[in-house]
């Protein structure tokens, strides 16, 4: 019983419901751009603290249409891994924000711009 309740945990923590935020057992990723809008932040922030992650949103400026253009935030994985972020102006193809691989060695944390790197959901 215990076994089928973690895995339902697990396989409802992977789904999520906010196209910025992948949450699952090896990674999370919370990406930033100028489609996330301020309810969007609001689910990301009730998904990561679910998933035993604090962030924290300094800094917010949006753009006429209600359109994220700039974010500054502190975010804290509770696993000794944590780190602060400030975008440029954000625009629709921008990839900004965190990677937190639980099963990298090289790079188990990933601040900034990640639009150049192939990233597999």
């Amino acid at each position: 019983m215990k076994v089928l309740f973690l895995f339902s945990l697990v396989g409802i923590m992977a789904l999520g419901t906010s196209p910025f935020l992948d949450v699952s057992e090896d990674r999370i990723i919370i990406e930033f751009n100028n489609d996330v809008e301020f309810d969007d932040l609001i689910e990301m922030k009730k998904e990561l603290t679910e998933a035993g992650v604090t962030i924290r949103y300094k800094d917010l400026e949006f753009d006429e249409y209600k359109k994220l253009k700039r974010i500054s935030l502190y975010v804290d994985f509770e696993d000794g891994f944590s780190g602060n972020l400030q975008t440029p102006p954000l625009e629709k193809d921008s990839k900004v924000g965190f990677i937190r691989d639980y099963k990298s060695k090289d790079t188990p944390l990933l601040i900034g711009d990640f639009k150049h790197f192939q990233i597999k959901r």
